[in-house]
């Protein structure tokens, strides 16, 4: 067959002299593609080269990246991510990926122009993982501008650099009370003592509605969230529900309803910046370290597992989407890790006989024994 279909673009394929000739024809209808295939054809018998039609066809189709980015945005990020996604790639893409690649053609983007970013990236200072997440951005773009036709052949592939995970940072019981009582009985109180007893993100807190919180049942339903002013479902698209302690019940019943919404500023939805502001005091006047509104949601999940919790059901209180997230609090787990190691100790009721006939010499057992506390 002259014409093939290939991932939903048009494809001329023929032999002419004992050699196949394979391109993509310039306009995706079958229709498009015999004529191209008729005009390839007549520029070999009349010329035997095709580099000056398939050098017009090139040119005629070379598309800049800043052209496709503004249709990728509009009709890929805008209606596959949530506002906080969308946001992150508009910056991502007007701060590093433009002015790097803005002008090039789509077909003028190879593996090697994306390791001299990569490398320049890296002389700026950037983190490993920012510099991944902008090569995610400008991978996705131009697989989608293959997909979409706008690329030939395949997109290129740049390796991601290593990266290792911080160290999680949360509040230790004494700052956590020390921050609640240099807030006092106001607003960010109630949100503060909120966050850290349920793990909500800001985001879930400031959409939390007063038909989602059962104080009979001692629970709430998260089940939307707001970033930016936009109100949708939470991160991961998954409503969950978070019992409520004690304290957390005494605190929401304290608070009066001025509207749908548990928490209000002057009747208005909280704000991010305001959020902030209020914490950043408490912690100067508190005597310490300054902390974060995630902060709180990682003091909620570490306390939990220092304290016996196991990860499963800490991973449903948060809504995280996979485990993988959850096991970076598994260290803070010591009673399982030591229960773990505690299966190298000899065990206590077989006889020193027995104990000299098994695998492992009786000078390796009291080398752990001693290590680990046996």
């Amino acid at each position: 067959m002259a014409v093939r279909k290939i991932k939903g673009s048009r494809w001329v394929d023929f032999q002419i002299r004992g050699k196949r000739h394979r391109y993509r024809s310039p306009e995706n209808t079958r229709e498009g593609a015999l004529a191209y295939e008729a005009l390839l054809r007549r520029e070999l018998t009349l010329y035997g080269t095709l580099e000056r039609i398939l050098g017009e066809v090139k040119k005629a189709r070379s598309l800049t990246l800043a052209a496709f980015v503004e249709r990728w945005l509009r009709e890929y990020a805008d209606a596959n991510n949530r506002p906080a996604e969308r946001y992150a790639k508009r910056c991502m893409l007007r701060r590093h990926i433009i002015p790097a690649f803005g002008v090039r053609g789509l077909d003028e983007i190879d593996v090697a122009s994306i390791e001299r970013f990569k490398a320049d990236l890296v002389r700026k200072g950037l983190s490993a993982k920012t510099i991944n997440n902008i090569l995610t951005v400008l991978g996705k773009c131009l697989t989608t501008a293959v997909a979409w036709g706008e690329l030939a052949g395949e997109a290129p592939r740049c390796k991601f650099l290593k990266t290792t995970l911080p160290p999680i940072k949360y509040l230790t019981p004494q700052e956590s009370d020390a921050l609640l009582v240099s807030l006092g009985s106001g607003l960010w109180h109630a949100m503060t003592l909120a966050a850290l007893h349920t793990g909500l993100r800001f985001s879930e807190l400031i959409a939390l509605e007063w038909q989602d919180v059962d104080l009979l049942q001692r629970r709430l339903c998260v089940k939307q969230s707001c970033v930016a002013g936009h109100v949708g479902p939470p991160k991961n698209g998954k409503i969950r529900y978070v019992p409520l302690t004690g304290e957390a019940c005494r605190v929401l019943s304290s608070l009066r309803r001025q509207g749908e919404l548990v928490f209000q500023q002057e009747g208005r939805r909280v704000t991010y910046k305001a959020a902030c502001g209020g914490i950043r005091r408490a912690c100067k006047q508190a005597g310490l370290k300054l902390v974060t509104w995630h902060m709180f949601r990682r003091t909620f999940a570490s306390t939990l597992v220092m304290r016996g919790a196991s990860l499963q059901a800490v991973k449903d209180l948060l809504g995280h989407a996979t485990m993988n997230v959850t096991l970076r609090y598994a260290h803070l787990a010591p009673d399982m890790l030591r229960s773990t190691i505690h299966l190298l100790e000899p065990k206590k009721d077989v006889s020193d006989e027995e104990m000299s006939t098994t695998r492992q010499p009786l000078r390796f057992q009291e080398q752990y024994a001693s290590l680990y506390g046996g």
